[in-house]
């Protein structure tokens, strides 16, 4: 079954003839159910308006206590919500077109006036006054969201001035709201970000592009200075061209606050490290001098062997050093950049027989932290040291091929020369030699394995997992 909806009307009629006529076409009105009440002078009807909730007015403009536009200004004064359709006497009476000028929502001509044109005007003033209050109501949310908002909102004209801001921007800038309306964004923007701003703003105002992000600075009405985080986008009334450029704001002093105090920090922690990379490396190299002094005075060969390796270790850990001391990236270390150079000076620091062995260096470009690349340079100044010193006995001239990747996590590392080739039996658990202990407790500290393969000279295979 249909629901009828039901309406209250009041008409204002002071004319019985007129009165009896309209209340027949309503009994036309099968449709709906309309509720009447009638009568006859302004004032009974301001009464029954203050009393009653009415769904529409029927005014006729001559009424014994008031006529014309007077009797609807009056209506009009007392509610302004309910929808009044005016009553003419003829269609040339000019009180119709005015009314609708003074808030009617329509006129109809008594003379002319039948059930279905009462029924369309009833609908259409009803329907535009219920479109009318729901407009009012989202203006009204939208206001007082706008209003109360937690962030700062404004609207800004296409040529950079404040149209409307809410409560909120006036806090972060300690202004009152109508001492920012009519001015430019350059007048609070900070100088230095002013540029930036305005040509993502133009960007936006021609269309370029649809929104922007931007941290600004803004300067307050007492020159201090606050951080926002700003994004701008553009309102239509067309669906193309901008009415205006709706902006949210919000205050990030204090989180830039603690970035800036984050990276002073940060710096002041990475000029220490610095610091101690650099004095480390002074003292290694001192160390070295030392040993540089021991090696003049030593009279045995074998001492001096000993003080030769000592030093090359102490100078692949004082590379490193020197490495991180120039690197922005303090923990971070390029294995190619570290040892390419550093193999050249670890010949060149043994025996001049040395010269005429070839080093062929194939090492990737990869990053490893810089205790992994300490062992790795240890572990290649053992190995090359050994194959410079012992693989090459009675020959002129010999090959050391350097091979280290990395391969997903792990990194392969390979030293193999054309020499005479090792013990095929080496136990690098209990190895006797110093050199073959370090690359063998370095190898196990950091998880790997290790194997020697002698064919055609001899060959070691390193492989470290990376953590």
């Amino acid at each position: 079954m249909e629901i009828l909806k039901t309406y209250s009307i009041l008409i204002v009629e002071d004319n019985p003839g007129d009165l009896r006529v309209i209340k027949e076409y309503f009994k036309d009105l099968s449709a709906d159910y309309y509720e009447i009440i009638d009568c006859s002078t302004l004032a009974a009807a301001a009464v029954l308006i203050k009393e009653c909730k009415f769904d529409a007015v029927l005014l006729d403009l001559g009424l014994p206590d008031s006529s014309g536009l007077d009797s609807l200004k009056a209506i009009r004064e007392i509610s302004s919500e309910i929808p009044v359709i005016v009553m003419t006497i003829n269609k040339n009476d000019e009180n119709g077109l005015e009314s609708i000028k003074h808030g009617a929502q329509d006129f109809l001509i008594k003379d002319q006036l039948r059930s279905d044109s009462l029924k369309r005007s009833l609908k259409y003033a009803i329907e535009r006054k219920n479109l009318e209050y729901n407009l009012n109501n989202s203006l009204k949310l939208f206001e007082e969201t706008f209003e109360q908002a937690a962030v700062g909102f404004s609207h800004v004209s296409l040529d950079g001035k404040y149209l409307k801001v809410n409560r909120k921007f006036a806090e972060m800038l300690g202004l009152e709201k109508e001492e920012i309306i009519n001015k430019h964004i350059q007048d609070i923007t900070h100088p230095d970000d002013l540029e930036k701003d305005l040509r993502l703003f133009h960007e936006l105002v021609k269309g370029k592009i649809n929104n922007y992000n931007l941290e600004k600075r803004y300067i307050r009405k007492d020159s201090s200075i606050i951080w926002v985080s700003l994004t701008r986008t553009g309102i239509t009334y067309n669906k193309k061209d901008y009415y205006y450029l709706f902006t949210t704001i919000e205050d990030i002093t204090g989180r830039k606050k603690a970035e800036i105090d984050l990276k002073s920090s940060v710096n002041e922690k990475e000029l220490l490290i610095k610091e101690s990379h650099h004095r480390i490396k002074n003292n290694l190299q001192l160390v070295s001098s030392l040993l540089s002094i021991s090696m003049q005075n030593a009279n045995d060969n074998g001492a001096k062997d000993l003080l030769i390796d000592s030093q090359n270790r102490i100078r692949s850990i004082s590379t490193l050093h020197e490495y991180l001391y120039r690197s922005t990236a303090l923990n971070d270390v390029n294995i190619q950049d570290y040892l390419y150079n550093f193999f050249d000076h670890l010949r060149a620091s043994l025996s001049t027989d040395s010269h005429h062995i070839r080093i062929i260096k194939n090492i990737n470009s990869f990053i490893v932290k810089s205790d992994l690349a300490v062992s790795l340079g240890l572990i290649a100044n053992e190995l090359v040291t050994n194959a410079i010193k012992y693989a090459f006995i009675g020959r002129e001239n010999g090959i050391i091929v350097i091979d280290i990747k990395k391969e997903n996590d792990f990194i392969l590392f390979k030293v193999k020369d054309d020499g005479s080739g090792m013990d095929k039996k080496i136990d690098f658990k209990n190895a006797e030699t110093l050199g073959l202990q370090i690359i063998y407790s370095l190898v196990m500290q950091h998880n790997g394995s290790m194997e020697c393969n002698v064919n055609n000279g001899t060959e070691f295979c390193i492989k470290f997992k990376i953590s």
